[in-house]
């Protein structure tokens, strides 16, 4: 039925898991799941639930969309269900239509869309508002600097702090003193950690 869907321009492939266990492990190792046909029943009555349980409170996979189907609804009452875990759709398979299969799959995989645009806005926020709080904090130290050196090199730290925050590498860099017409290194990170005083181009030429 889905074998020939495009969502996106992009075309769905399929993973079969035949149990719990099973399924398990392969979440464990493709993690860019977005959307799980459950079954209820397999080796146990609730083997679909316990599964549930699994991807929302052990890997903490919120994002996932989870479908639960079920032929024997006795064992799973729907409402139950519904309040208790975390899933998306749940219905009997005897109302599994083609068609109804086909809308499904295409809002959950809408829904996956947004979520994970939403989930990118809240990651960028919270990077914005620890900047936020970075400057916050650099402005108390830079206001208490007691001299334009001192200034100079709190500057140069909450620089590299927030620099270092959007890339993970190690940067070597300094900052330089002029007196009249010689430069002095005033501070530095990484290879130039500890040529305070030097000068820069010998600095610059010892690490080539």
């Amino acid at each position: 039925v889905l074998r020939d869907l495009v969502y996106e321009n992009r075309t769905l492939e399929f993973l079969s898991a035949f149990g719990r266990r099973d399924a398990e492990t392969m979440i464990a190792k493709n993690d860019d799941i977005v959307l799980v046909l459950l079954d209820v029943v397999m080796e146990e009555d609730d083997s679909g639930l316990r599964l549930v349980r699994y991807l929302r409170d052990e890997l903490g996979n919120t994002l996932v969309r989870i479908i639960l189907r079920t032929g024997q609804p006795g064992k799973a009452p729907t409402q139950k269900v519904i309040v208790d875990y975390d899933i998306n759709d749940y219905e009997e398979k005897t109302d599994l239509t083609a068609q109804k299969l086909y809308t499904t799959i295409i809002a959950s995989l809408r829904n996956y869309c947004d979520l994970q645009s939403l989930d990118a806005i809240r990651m960028n926020l919270m990077r914005h508002k620890s900047g936020l709080a970075l400057i916050s904090t650099a402005s108390v130290s830079l206001f208490s600097a007691k001299s334009p050196r001192e200034f100079a090199v709190e500057a140069y730290h909450h620089l590299m702090n927030l620099i270092s925050r959007h890339d993970n590498t190690d940067p070597s860099s300094f900052v330089a003193l002029q007196n009249n017409e010689d430069f002095s290194i005033l501070e530095g990170t990484g290879r130039f950690a500890d040529k305070r005083g030097s000068d820069p181009i010998t600095a610059i030429g010892e690490g080539t």
